[in-house]
């Protein structure tokens, strides 16, 4: 592996030690999306048709927006000067929540406004 990513990590003791520091938050993410899932399972139930199904679906989103934020720090360490999707980290995990916050809010939104089948 020439110049891969390995022996970078392997030449840069500072950038493996804020890679371990970072890692933390990696199991701090799974937290809201435990709860968005959570929130599906009692909306379901709460909530009959497509209203309970909208709303638990939005919760699930809010809930991997949420985990994005958490893991952004991680991402931001080990994954430094990386594009994705032809982005820097930074505004790809901009532009990720706002879809995802916006995606919330409309089927947050359709869950009252359409009829109850």
């Amino acid at each position: 592996m020439v110049g891969g990513e390995g022996e970078r990590a392997r030449e840069d003791p500072e950038r493996s030690a804020a890679i371990r520091r970072s890692l933390r938050w990696l199991w701090f993410s799974y937290i809201p999306v435990l709860a968005g899932i959570a929130w599906l399972l009692f909306a379901v139930r709460q909530w009959a048709g497509q209203r309970g199904v909208f709303l638990g679906i939005s919760g699930v989103m809010l809930g991997v927006v949420a985990s994005g934020a958490i893991f952004y720090p991680f991402l931001r360490v080990a994954a430094s000067g990386r594009r994705i999707a032809g982005m820097s980290v930074e505004t790809y995990t901009l532009v990720a929540a706002v879809l995802g916050v916006s995606i919330a809010v409309v089927l947050a939104v359709l869950a009252f406004a359409l009829a109850q089948t």
